[in-house]
């Protein structure tokens, strides 16, 4: 079991996380938390990003800064919950619809980068 707080793994004798402090209640080991049978049937780990638990999905996502001579380029590659996908989907794409055009490479990398990143965010949204 992780804490519902910071993602902490936990033993079935804690009261306390260890990491954030937080009290665990008893019925979260017990079973009885209240969560309907869908929602304990859901197939959560902790997302690499937030390290919350959460049901996760694999995603590559990257973004480009272009500058007359260079180009800038970062990416995000993982098992990450929804929150952070729509996070960071919305963050690299609108930053590379933006700023990645200037340059030649980034102006002939750009398209590829936006297309990634939609048809990948689109894939995740109907899967």
């Amino acid at each position: 079991m992780h804490c519902q707080h910071c993602g902490n793994k936990l033993a079935t004798d804690n009261k306390y996380c260890g990491r954030c402090g937080k009290n665990v209640p008893e019925s979260f080991f017990s079973g009885t938390s209240g969560l309907n049978n869908e929602t304990k049937n859901v197939n959560q780990a902790l997302c690499e990003v937030c390290r919350r638990p959460a049901e996760v999905k694999y995603i590559e996502l990257y973004e480009n800064k272009g500058a007359l001579v260079m180009r800038y380029h970062r990416e995000i590659k993982g098992k990450l919950c929804k929150d952070c996908i729509n996070e960071y989907f919305w963050k690299f794409t609108l930053t590379t619809l933006f700023i990645g055009w200037f340059g030649i490479i980034s102006f002939i990398v750009t398209p590829f980068y936006l297309i990634n990143n939609i048809s990948r965010y689109v894939w995740i949204k109907i899967k």
